[in-house]
């Protein structure tokens, strides 16, 4: 495995997150992603980290981004590109350290299980949690968007 997939001790953690995740917070603010996954032996190393990243990345989109408008009369998608639709660019994701814990699968055929979206998933409950973290308000809907962490900050929706 390349060195970025070797055991890490996480920063100071402000919470312990589903499946492992944990947050960790550099004077106030969100610096680096810490993806714990119990997935056994990876057979192509490098695809399967490029895999995991791409997914934390998808997770950040969903979490802060991702809103999919539909006309409440057609049922049509209001965004007709990519250009209308926002999702992270490369200055949006912070860093993203990944620890793989093999062992346990020697059972399965292959030594290990599929990627797929296993960290994906966990993505947004880790950022909403840090959100709460910084501002004390907990965000049950998706996007977490500023105006909507505005809104929830002076009692409005969540």
């Amino acid at each position: 495995m390349s060195e970025q997939t070797q055991a890490v001790p996480p920063p100071e953690p402000t919470q312990v997150l589903p499946r492992g995740r944990r947050v960790a917070r550099r004077a106030g603010a969100s610096v680096l992603i810490l993806a714990a996954l119990a997935t056994g032996r990876w057979l192509e190393p490098e695809l399967a980290l490029a895999q995991v990243h791409g997914s934390v990345i998808q997770g950040i989109g969903y979490a802060l981004y991702e809103d999919r408008d539909v006309d409440p009369n057609t049922g049509l998608v209001l965004a007709a590109g990519l250009e209308d639709y926002r999702i992270p660019g490369i200055a949006d994701v912070p860093e993203i350290v990944t620890h793989v814990d093999d062992s346990g699968f020697e059972h399965v055929p292959g030594g290990g299980v599929g990627l797929g979206e296993i960290a994906t998933i966990p993505v947004a409950a880790a950022v909403a949690n840090a959100v709460r973290d910084a501002v004390g308000v907990r965000m049950t809907a998706l996007p977490m968007r500023p105006d909507r962490v505005l809104t929830a900050l002076s009692g409005g929706g969540r």
